[in-house]
């Protein structure tokens, strides 16, 4: 019996997977993962496909999960481009991190089901993957200036 080893990489976690099953979970992940970037985190997003329909759509939202985004972007909205981790928009939100960390964790899929929108507006990178770094395997939440000037306006946080 042959043994393999496995090089720790920032962000991931290693599962054993039965080899009949192994094509099932690969697509399982697939769906969970944006396709830029399946090995790490790094969400970007075009502002093209981030409508406004779109943002009026999250800002209207009266699901839980809906309404904890929408606080989120209203922190991330007021520092365009400014990286935050989710400690920091727990802090700023006033939720509870456990809360931010189980929405966050759904997202996408939670964009699609809901909004028929896999992406979501809030570009996100692991800390490691900076220039220079700022973090190691934490991931960092950023709107852009574009999205962030269109949410504040739909929101009327700049009124």
């Amino acid at each position: 019996m042959s043994t393999t080893v496995f090089i720790p990489q920032p962000g991931m976690h290693y599962l054993a997977v039965p080899p009949e099953h192994v094509e099932a979970v690969r697509g399982f992940l697939a769906t969970l993962t944006p396709d830029e970037d399946v090995v790490g985190v790094n969400h970007g997003v075009d502002d093209a496909l981030i409508t406004d329909s779109l943002l009026r759509d999250i800002a209207a939202g009266h699901a839980k999960a809906t309404q904890i985004v929408s606080e989120a972007m209203d922190v991330l909205s007021e520092r365009p481009e400014h990286p935050m981790n989710l400690l920091e928009l727990s802090e700023r939100t006033k939720r509870p991190l456990s809360q931010l960390r189980t929405v966050w964790t759904h997202l996408s899929r939670y964009m699609k089901q809901r909004f028929d929108h896999k992406k979501w507006p809030v570009h996100a990178r692991s800390g490691y993957r900076f220039d220079p770094p700022i973090g190691g395997e934490e991931v960092y939440y950023w709107l852009s200036e574009d999205v962030s000037a269109r949410w504040r306006r739909i929101r009327g946080l700049d009124a």
